[in-house]
């Protein structure tokens, strides 16, 4: 429970001025760069309501890396999630390269505030990403 002197995104403002000077700012060659250098996993997530930066955008963005592997990854193909065993309502989607090292995770019914919006499917995600559950 959170204390009742906490103000939910009483910070936002201050976080937002902190990483102002990467708002907005292509990143195409620092994504190449950590991919090419093999010691870091990258991984994308995407709200499938998100408008400001709608799915379409984000596989845009994705093509124009020049990552030797990505055509691996732009063929492989989406593996559906549920949030819950047994569940038969899809929560998501993840495409992941065929070394693992670029991973694409497409949330339905979730937006910018994946956690708020879909927190069942964000927590699968987290699971799924550190190891504690297969997709």
């Amino acid at each position: 429970m959170m204390p009742a002197d906490v103000t939910w995104g009483g910070q936002s403002d201050a976080v937002f001025s902190a990483q102002s000077g990467d708002f907005m700012r292509p990143i195409y060659d620092v994504v190449d760069k950590l991919l090419m250098g093999g010691r870091i996993n990258i991984t994308v997530v995407q709200g499938q309501l998100d408008l400001i930066c709608a799915t379409v955008g984000t596989e845009t963005w994705m093509n124009r890396l020049q990552w030797q592997v990505l055509q691996d990854f732009l063929s492989s193909r989406k593996l559906a999630l549920y949030s819950w065993p047994g569940t038969q309502e899809t929560g998501g989607f993840v495409k992941t390269s065929p070394d693992g090292r670029l991973s694409m995770y497409y949330i339905m019914n979730a937006g910018h505030m994946l956690p708020a919006d879909n927190g069942d499917m964000g927590l699968k995600m987290m699971k799924i990403i550190t190891g504690q559950e297969k997709p």
